[in-house]
């Protein structure tokens, strides 16, 4: 493929993956995509060396009930999703919105517990900061205090 047929072949691209968005919601859509690949990516990493050290530890640490969540967590840790040593992946819309949108659940919980961080910013005061934590506390312990869900429901 020459220079000329290459150019003609890159216009058949979007140079965004969203054009319908505008600049300000791309870059908060391309942030969040980005922060979904390096996650998913670590997750992978974290999960491939878990199931090594299962492997070398012995026969006791791959029975079923254990390989079960590692099979479970590899099945969604595929090929459109993960870059592993890749530097770029050509995604499709779809693939690219199903990241951005796992990792929205991800960030709406996050948010929903308060856990982002710094907790503390420079501007409040120790008595404000001691109080954030306290309220953090709080919540925890009612969110500990309340009944299991049921067995049947899935996690979010």
């Amino acid at each position: 493929m020459n220079n000329f047929q290459y150019q003609v072949y890159m216009r058949g691209f979007y140079k965004r993956m969203r054009p319908d968005l505008t600049d300000s919601e791309f870059y908060k859509w391309k942030e969040t995509y980005k922060l979904g690949e390096m996650f998913m990516n670590q997750l992978s990493m974290r999960n491939n060396l878990e199931i090594l050290r299962a492997a070398v530890s012995g026969q006791t640490s791959l029975s079923p009930s254990r390989r079960g969540a590692f099979e479970e967590t590899s099945r969604k840790l595929t090929a459109p999703f993960v870059k592993h040593y890749r530097y770029t992946v050509p995604r499709t819309w779809k693939d690219a919105s199903t990241i951005v949108a796992w990792m929205q659940t991800k960030l709406d919980r996050i948010g929903k517990y308060e856990l982002g961080y710094p907790l503390a910013q420079p501007t409040m005061t120790p008595d404000q900061v001691q109080g954030k934590q306290d309220a953090l506390v709080d919540r925890f312990v009612r969110e500990m205090r309340k009944a299991p869900k049921a067995a049947t429901e899935e996690s979010e």
